[in-house]
């Protein structure tokens, strides 16, 4: 007996305006897979192997502890320089806000170079060199 072609009941619409195609003929399923049965085991007649004791893994596992970083405003005035500083070339300096004892700029950390710190700034003089030691605060402006 040869199987006959079947046609989709109802076939996608493409177009407002439908034009006249001839009818899709589709192939149905052709195969299928059944799981076979897995025979039973005889349990009385299995020769059973003495067990090696197997060492507990978990005291043998090394504790391995995963540095968590710090948020920004938990580090230091010297690492958030470092982090300004050692930044990798592709990635753009962010802008903050460097709070000293007499002034407030506001621009980006360029360079660190004998415990002073080199940052273009948004306003007239556009580099400021300023020493570590009066810089109170370092603050993220944005990224």
């Amino acid at each position: 007996m040869k199987e006959e072609p079947q046609t989709v009941k109802r076939p996608p619409l493409l177009y407002i305006a439908q034009p006249d195609l001839q009818p899709a003929f589709v192939k149905m399923q052709d195969y299928y897979t059944i799981k076979k049965e897995v025979p039973e085991l005889d349990v009385e007649n299995l020769e059973t192997e003495p067990l090696s004791e197997v060492p507990d893994l978990e005291t043998k596992e090394e504790e391995k502890t995963i540095p968590l970083r710090k948020k920004f405003h938990e580090y230091s005035i010297e690492e958030k320089i470092h982090f300004f500083t050692n930044r990798k070339s592709n990635m753009p300096k962010p802008l903050c806000e460097i709070i000293t004892e007499t002034e407030t700029y506001q621009g980006r950390i360029v360079s660190l170079e004998n415990n002073i710190v080199t940052a273009r700034i948004l306003k007239d003089p556009y580099k400021v060199q300023i020493p570590i030691r009066l810089i109170q605060s370092i603050q993220v402006i944005g990224l």
